[in-house]
């Protein structure tokens, strides 16, 4: 465990640095969506509606990060893959999944404090109740360290409170399986865009 930690700490590190700075490029984008062509219908205050380009900003953000995470994953994977091949490391093609699970621990913890804390919470009756109060909090968390997902998630639902909590668990397979699919290729010395002579 210890050496795995060691080995990897350097790409969880540009792991979580890269879901940070994402996050305030998600938060801005997001933010600009609003104002670009009157993107969000308010009816009593409420929201009820986006339009394309809200949607539009928010795929982007998400698929701009998910591209970060590929490129640092696989040339860790690229680095291992000669450390192997000179009898300095053991393969294990699982590593890029294992490092990603450790960069998005939090996320993953949040998620489940909500999944739990959902079934005990009464939004109507008793919102000042210490299940809701969790949630809240682990939601507020969640959405502020995932911003390059909140415009997906207030396009799926615009009220907070009708979120479905597991969606904050969902929203974290895309990054473990870019992860994981990116240490593979990185592995295997394997471009999507080859230069051929």
């Amino acid at each position: 465990m210890k050496k795995f930690f060691r080995e990897g700490f350097d790409t969880i590190l540009k792991l979580m640095v890269t879901q940070l700075g994402m996050t305030m490029f998600g938060i801005m984008m997001v933010f600009t969506a609003y104002g670009i062509d009157g993107t969000i219908t308010r009816v009593d205050g409420k929201v009820v509606s986006f339009g394309p380009m809200f949607l539009i900003v928010s795929i982007f953000s998400i698929l701009f990060y998910l591209f970060l995470l590929y490129t640092h994953i696989w040339e860790k994977g690229a680095k291992d893959r000669i450390k192997v091949d000179s009898g300095r490391m053991k393969k294990q093609t699982l590593k890029g999944l294992y490092y990603s699970l450790v960069a998005n621990s939090l996320n993953i913890l949040l998620g489940l404090i909500m999944c739990i804390t959902y079934f005990f919470c009464d939004f109507v009756n008793a919102p000042d109740s210490a299940a809701c109060q969790i949630f809240g909090i682990s939601n507020d968390i969640a959405r502020t360290i995932q911003g390059m997902y909140n415009g997906l998630i207030l396009y799926i639902s615009p009220n907070g409170t009708t979120t479905p909590p597991i969606l904050f668990l969902l929203i974290v397979l895309p990054a473990l399986a870019v992860t994981a699919f990116g240490y593979y290729r990185g592995f295997s010395n394997k471009r999507f865009f080859n230069a051929k002579k």
